[in-house]
């Protein structure tokens, strides 16, 4: 059985088919934008609904969450006696020991302690992001490119643009 070549729905033969095809993909945007458009306004719509029905939700959780925390401070000696948490039967309460890191002083900022940091050469203190510069390498030469394992790939790539014009102005032919 001989093999065959399907063909495609759409042909291009000319570049007034061409065209064409670029009107209809234009239109097929349009309709894409108004469906994305109308989505995104019932989604603000469901947030801003949301949002407000949960106000009081939030400020309940505030309370409540405040009045707990008032009542294990103020039992804390009696509650918590050899013991870091206290098992209920909707939950879990517990003091645990936290350490933080903190400004030193008034006037002393992240940005000073980072450039005392440098000053002392304690990198172990310093946070650095590595990864690869590509904007970078896309100026090395192929000899360079190679000995890190980096080749170029050049590729002739077929691109297209929609025509738009303002609303209310005419498009010369």
């Amino acid at each position: 059985m001989a093999r065959k070549t399907p063909v495609p729905d759409v042909l291009v033969a000319s570049l007034a088919d061409a065209d064409k095809v670029l009107e209809e993909l234009a239109q097929l945007d349009r309709r894409t934008n108004a469906i994305r458009d109308e989505m995104n306004e019932k989604i603000d719509q469901a947030k801003a609904e949301a949002s407000e029905s949960m106000v009081e939700i939030e400020a309940r959780r505030k309370l409540l969450d405040g009045a707990l925390s008032s009542f294990a401070i103020l039992n804390k000696t009696e509650l918590f006696r050899g013991r870091k948490s206290v098992d209920l039967d909707f939950g879990i309460l517990s003091f645990r020991q936290s350490t933080r890191l903190a400004l030193a002083g008034r006037g002393i900022t992240w940005e000073q302690v980072l450039e005392r940091l440098l000053e002392l050469g304690h990198d172990s203190g310093v946070r650095v992001k590595q990864e690869v510069d590509k904007e970078a390498l896309a100026s090395w030469d192929d000899e360079a490119l190679e000995s890190v394992g980096v080749k170029k790939k050049t590729a002739d790539v077929f691109g297209y643009k929609l025509k738009q014009v303002e609303p209310g102005l005419t498009q010369a032919a």
